[in-house]
């Protein structure tokens, strides 16, 4: 959670201090990825230009990424941590909860119906005096005979536990302070504790969303037993058209996310379309080196960002043509990294394709590739895209999400198959990879300067307070939108 104090210029003339308070959830600055580095570049563009501003951290986090690996600018003043789930300690804290009402929540999110919060209070509560109540017990007991009685009680009984435990803690424990604008980055646990600070100070809520949230809840949970999937699935969107009825404006990176947002239920009255961004000097085609034709990757190694993907795809390409592979980023699921590790083995490609597994400087990566490859199961607008495209080098990536965006800038392919297919003509061809560094570059400077996204949040934290009508559709959404519709 990022809190800063500005000064708005005001309707009736006159400067006042205004409190934004920014909510992540397993990012900034302790978790390395896509959100993050937007909050990075946004917390150090404000340092750069708005010098008065002042922040506070404030993240949630699971106890064992509590390290920083993140520099925070000057501009931030204070940092404070929420750990979850809540230790044994939090557990026996607080004042006693009406049972009852938190059992209709607990009944709302397993059947994915939206949750009342109206009657949350600024009070923290003893966790554990609910979890033992007999009420909770009952209510669990109904829900396992109408639903899950072929299956083992305690199986449903742990499952249950374990899903809903980091939700009941923000809603006994996490209070956020007073601000007049709250400002989630997700509409997970951060969604939430943005809901839980609207109501308790009756302020305006922002939720600007950065990926497919519940398409990548499905794609993490595909491997898990049906009926335990179907509690997962129901407790998070139930959060979702929780966070989407509270907030005031939710944002989306692409038109493409943003009719993914009206499926879930999304008032199109609340939701605007703001494209993410870099620093179009630092990332620059000088950086480019156009005659190599090794091909790089830079983000997560995780299963959703489909390394693996990447690394089959490498095989049948090196089956046509000698070239390289590097894979670059930070290991966020160790057993997947093993397993791609041993792909690589068994496919016999330790010469040609290198793994590095830490974070790396995205620029020290650029300068090595001429082409750039994303596989990912699912993105909203990556910024590893936005960046390789600034820098003037050629992608490579699947239909997915924001991706079409880079059809002008290289490839955007259908399957895997179509990706050989167009690596190995890019990897051949040393004067298409020029010719499409240049239109990358082109299409950066036209979509992707971070100077107008940024600047676009602070015109929403403006309206909000100032109560003018918000931005809910900008002129450069409607350019966008005409993008989609040339790029399908």
């Amino acid at each position: 959670m990022l809190i800063f104090s500005c000064f708005i210029f005001s309707r009736m003339g006159g400067y006042r201090m205004v409190n934004v308070t920014i909510i992540t959830e397993g990012a900034y600055p302790h978790v390395i990825g896509g959100l993050s580095t937007w909050v990075h570049r946004f917390l150090n563009w404000c340092d750069k230009h708005f010098p008065k501003l002042s922040f506070e951290i404030y993240s949630i986090i699971n106890k064992e990424k509590n390290t920083l690996v993140y520099e925070v600018p000057s501009n931030v003043k204070r940092h404070h941590i929420y750990v979850m789930p809540p230790n044994s300690d939090m557990y026996k804290k607080g004042e006693k909860p009406d049972i009852e009402y938190f059992c209709s929540l607990i009944e709302n999110l397993l059947n994915g119906y939206e949750l009342n919060l109206e009657s949350i209070g600024i009070e923290k509560y003893k966790l554990m005096y609910f979890l033992k109540s007999k009420k909770l017990f009952d209510l669990m007991t109904a829900i396992y005979e109408e639903r899950y009685s072929t299956l083992p009680f305690k199986d449903f009984y742990w499952t249950f536990m374990n899903a809903v435990t980091p939700i009941l803690g923000i809603l006994f424990y996490a209070r956020p302070n007073g601000s007049e604008i709250f400002h989630s980055t997700s509409v997970g646990l951060a969604g939430l504790v943005g809901v839980i600070g609207k109501v308790l100070y009756n302020k305006n809520l922002i939720v600007s969303e950065h990926g497919f949230y519940m398409k990548e809840l499905d794609i993490r949970l595909k491997n898990i037993r049906e009926e335990w999937r179907e509690i997962y699935r129901n407790i998070y969107l139930s959060l979702v058209k929780t966070v989407y009825k509270y907030a005031d404006i939710v944002t989306a990176v692409t038109p493409v996310h943003r009719k993914y947002q009206m499926k879930l239920g999304l008032d199109t009255n609340k939701s605007i379309v703001i494209l993410n961004g870099t620093d179009l000097k630092e990332f620059n085609p000088k950086i480019c080196n156009n005659s190599s034709p090794t091909v790089g990757y830079v983000g997560r190694l995780d299963p959703i960002k489909g390394i693996h993907r990447i690394i089959r795809v490498a095989s049948k390409v090196l089956s046509q043509i000698d070239t390289k592979f590097i894979i670059a980023g930070p290991v966020t699921d160790e057993e997947y990294y093993k397993h791609c590790l041993i792909l690589i083995d068994e496919l016999k490609l330790k010469e040609k394709i290198t793994i590095i597994p830490r974070y790396v400087k995205s620029l020290d990566i650029y300068s090595e590739i001429g082409v750039f490859i994303n596989l990912s199961y699912s993105e909203g607008l990556p910024f590893a895209l936005i960046e390789a495209a600034a820098c003037g080098i050629p992608v490579v990536c699947l239909e997915n999400g924001g991706s079409t965006l880079f059809n002008d800038a290289g490839f955007v392919c259908k399957n895997e198959e179509e990706v050989v297919e167009k690596l190995v003509k890019l990897i051949r061809n040393e004067k298409l990879r020029k010719e499409l560094s240049q239109k990358a570059r082109r299409l950066a400077e036209r979509w992707f300067n971070e100077d107008f996204s940024f600047y676009k949040y602070i015109e929403l934290y403006h309206d909000l307070v100032t109560r003018k009508e918000p931005y809910i559709t900008f002129t450069h959404g409607k350019q966008v939108t005409a993008l989609f519709n040339k790029t399908h």
